[in-house]
């Protein structure tokens, strides 16, 4: 794993110094599992003699915060989303009542409590431009106020605290304190009952001179430390409204990762098709090249070279397009549902206006690793888009600048 990289709560804190750490991790993103699968020497290609070198690091660190970026399931939520604003560079959500006239009975109900997990979705910046990621934050603070005719509700937000991270700035030993030190002792001493959060910050407090100051009301910790202590999602992006719910423990998220793998490989098999294979559940394509391993994936990019008739062989472009029977207008994926003992389950999904037009042609997916119907749901939508949107071919004949090009 990176350095700068907590698997469990899918965060990269600072810049990467290029380097990964030295304990070992679980971790189902799929990027990362690729990384490890190339260089692994013992059940991996580096027991070949393939290391870091032959791959594209920097790349494939592109591909797997790609991976970890929340985006919505598309599960309603059972309490009802309500609209936010937020003023520029700031950390207070603010919810408008006065239309809706909730009341603070319905967003106590509705989970806006200390401590309570909240999605943020469906974000537009303070110039109106929709943000294509979402973020989770923890509740702080929350207040209900109806005194000046204008009702609304306001809270704080809690990044989530990474024991890990905050000992590595602060170590008692030249060597850092590891996560399962941490946790061993807060096992052994938290004869309190506190949460790991109040009882870590006790712990810093006590033992690294950090001074507790301008509580102003928040739960556990004063701002400075919220501040200077805790990582997670930046939410000063400029944000400015948005939609937010609550993720309530017995309910289907809100939020997921964008892709995920859970798959046992228990047999040999050729190399090449395997990582291919994994490659695929990030909509990525593997190459090789020079003597490296390239990888590209599917997503929003800028151009970065521009072809016209002026660097074209003859001005001449040769258009050509798909065949009408490969216009697939349903797919039917497989995947493993987690929610019901990892049984296998399809996941139908059809384009309406293709259906119209070209009528019922079906196809068949695997979903390699795929555990989660939603996912499973978004490689059928991506399917079915790309398959009616890239139904057109151009070649041409140009010159060394196409040199600059890579697949993908």
């Amino acid at each position: 794993m990176p350095t700068n990289y907590n698997p469990e709560t899918r965060e990269y804190t600072d810049n990467w110094t290029g380097e990964f750490s030295i304990d070992k991790y679980w971790s189902n993103n799929p990027a990362w599992i690729f990384y490890d699968l190339v260089v692994n020497p013992r059940y991996g290609l580096g027991k070949y003699g393939f290391g870091e070198g032959v791959l594209d690091k920097w790349n494939l660190y592109s591909i797997g915060k790609y991976c970890d970026e929340l985006v919505e399931t598309g599960y309603r939520s059972v309490i009802p989303l309500s609209d936010f604003t937020m003023p520029p560079n700031g950390y207070t959500i603010t919810i408008d009542d006065s239309v809706a006239q909730k009341g603070s009975a319905f967003f106590r109900k509705a989970g806006f409590q200390t401590g309570a997990t909240a999605s943020f979705f469906k974000l537009k910046q303070s110039d109106g431009n929709s943000v294509s990621y979402a973020f989770r934050c923890r509740v702080a603070n929350p207040k209900y106020d109806d005194t000046s005719g204008e009702e609304k509700l306001t809270f704080d937000l809690l990044r989530e605290l990474n024991p890990e991270y905050v000992f590595q700035k602060y170590k008692k030993t030249s060597g850092g304190v590891t996560t399962e030190w941490l946790r061993e002792k807060f096992n052994t001493e938290n004869d309190t009952n506190l949460s790991p959060l109040k009882w870590l910050h006790n712990y810093i407090v006590q033992n690294f001179n950090i001074k507790d100051t301008e509580v102003d009301g928040l739960p556990f910790e004063g701002r400075d430390f919220i501040n200077k202590y805790t990582t997670g999602f930046p939410v000063f992006r400029g944000i400015a409204e948005g939609k937010v719910g609550i993720e309530l423990s017995k309910t289907r998220p809100l939020l997921e990762p964008r892709f995920t793998t859970n798959v046992y490989l228990d047999r040999e098999q050729d190399a090449y098709n395997a990582l291919n294979d994994l490659a695929a559940v990030f909509r990525g394509m593997l190459y090789w090249n020079s003597g490296f391993v390239f990888l590209s994936n599917d997503q929003v990019r800028e151009a970065v070279l521009l072809f016209t008739n002026a660097n074209v062989r003859e001005g001449v472009f040769n258009y050509a397009g798909t065949a009408k029977s490969t216009r697939f207008t349903s797919v039917l994926v497989r995947y493993n549902d987690e929610r019901d003992n990892f049984k296998p389950k399809v996941e139908y999904v059809e384009d309406a206006a293709g259906l119209r037009k070209f009528g019922h042609l079906e196809k068949k997916l695997i979903a390699l690793g795929c555990t989660s119907r939603s996912q499973a749901h978004r490689l059928g939508k991506w399917f079915l888009f790309t398959n009616q949107t890239e139904s057109d071919l151009v070649q041409f004949n140009t010159g060394t600048e196409a040199s600059y090009l890579r697949p993908g």
